[in-house]
Order: structure tokens, then C-alpha cells, then sequence
């Protein structure tokens, strides 16, 4: 069960960002990390505060890949870590409402059904896959993290929007983490009636997790309660 790179500084919503998009790719992941911090430090330091680098901070990345690559990339794994975000919050809510036979195939149909009703479209003007194969993928790719997506398309954000996550998670990292490790809990739990063999959603071992030490605020949502709806949840509107 890895931690999240947590050290109780103000880089902490950015190391955990860099997890969710890139936790499967350590150059860009390092990469991305550092075009965040050192654009903070820069604008710190124009403010008159004083920050030090971070000893994760290493300008081997800094060129490979660029950071216009980094960016693209970023906007299209935050897309992706949307869509597990998504079915695993619609997979709770098939369980906290006692609905006949949850399944993750009928979670990923609930998200393409959302994607289908909805004009939601990347920075780039591109509509999303709209698709329960792609959505699937997705899953697959983020499935470690799918809890930090799913308390960030739970917090009704316009996820397709890499800006807007970076702005949630640093606004109010704590609150995301802390609805997030929720998430963790009911998935590392959760199994299909009809699994063979029995199977969580979430695997413990691969999964990150909040580190023990890191105090986490309680949150009036658990999962014994239902989440807002799915329209109210996966809000795109402004």
C-alpha cells in the first residue's frame, strides 16, 4: 500500500496531483512535479516568501518530456482518472442504495450514460470518449488512485478542467483527501455477488493511501450515507 508523498507543506496538493495523474510514469511524473514547483517558488518569491526546494525536486526531468508535453499529457490522464473517479463513485452509490446486483460493468454503463446525455469537452475543444471499452481502460489505468478521482468528481467539479482539479485540491486538500480515504475503504472492501473468486474493487496493496500521521478532518459524508446524485456529483456546468 504506498503512501502519498505527503510531507505537511504547501507542495502537498501538487505532490498529490502529480500521483493522480502520473503515479504510473516517474519521469513525467517527476517531470510534471517540477514545472509545478518551480513555477510556485518563482511566484513565492515575488511575493516576498521564501520557499526551499523540496528535496523531490530534481531538474534531471526538467527537459524530457517538455513541459508543453507534460501539459497535454496531464490534461488527458486527468480526463481518464475522471472516468475511474466516476465508477467508483457509482458503484457506491449502486450499494448504498441497496440496488439488486452492484457490478462495476453496470457502474461504467451508468458513467457512459452521463458522458452521453452531457456536452462536456476537453480544453482542447475535443469531445471524450463516450465509450464503456474506453471507460474501462481508464479504469484500468487509474484504478490505484480511482478513490482521490472519485472524491474529486464527488466535490461536483468540472474534472475534464486540469485547472479546476489543481485548484479543488489545493484549495482545500485535507477535505479531498479525507472524502477520498472513504472511498478507499468501501472500495478495498467492496466485492461482486457474483465474483469468483472474491475480489475488492480496490486492491490494498497497489492502492495509495493517506499516510498514518497526516491528520485528516472529519467529513459529514460517509459511506453509509448516499452521495448527492449523479448529476449533482458529476457536474459540469459553471
Amino acid at each position: 500500500m504506498p503512501d502519498l508523498p505527503l510531507a505537511g507543506d504547501m507542495l502537498d496538493s501538487t505532490r498529490v496531483q502529480c500521483v493522480m495523474l502520473f503515479h504510473h510514469d516517474s519521469a513525467k511524473f517527476h517531470g510534471f512535479l517540477g514545472t509545478r514547483v518551480s513555477r510556485l517558488i518563482e511566484e513565492a518569491r515575488t511575493e516576498g516568501i521564501d520557499i526551499p526546494t523540496p528535496p523531490e525536486f530534481s531538474t534531471d526531468f526538467m527537459d524530457v518530456p517538455s513541459r508543453d508535453e507534460l501539459v497535454r499529457e496531464a490534461a488527458k490522464e486527468n480526463a481518464r482518472g475522471a472516468d475511474a473517479g466516476a465508477v467508483l463513485m457509482h458503484l457506491y452509490e449502486m450499494a448504498a442504495s441497496n440496488a439488486p446486483e452492484p457490478s462495476t460493468r453496470k457502474a461504467i454503463g451508468t458513467r457512459v450514460s452521463f458522458l452521453e446525455r452531457t456536452d462536456v469537452l476537453f480544453r482542447d475543444g475535443s469531445e471524450p470518449n463516450r465509450s464503456e471499452r474506453i471507460v474501462r481502460i481508464n479504469l484500468e489505468r487509474h484504478r490505484c488512485v480511482a478513490h482521490l478521482w472519485a472524491a474529486v468528481v464527488h466535490l461536483h467539479l468540472k474534472t475534464h478542467d486540469l485547472a479546476k482539479t489543481a485548484e479543488l485540491i489545493h484549495k482545500d486538500l485535507p477535505f479531498v483527501l479525507a472524502v477520498a480515504e472513504k472511498y478507499r475503504r468501501f472500495g478495498e472492501e467492496w466485492t461482486a455477488e457474483r465474483s469468483k473468486p472474491k475480489k475488492p474493487f480496490l486492491n490494498a496493496e497497489k492502492t495509495w493511501r493517506v499516510p498514518e500521521w497526516y491528520a485528516l478532518p472529519a467529513v459529514g459524508w460517509s459511506p453509509d450515507d448516499e452521495t448527492d446524485g449523479q448529476d449533482d456529483a458529476e457536474s459540469m456546468g459553471d
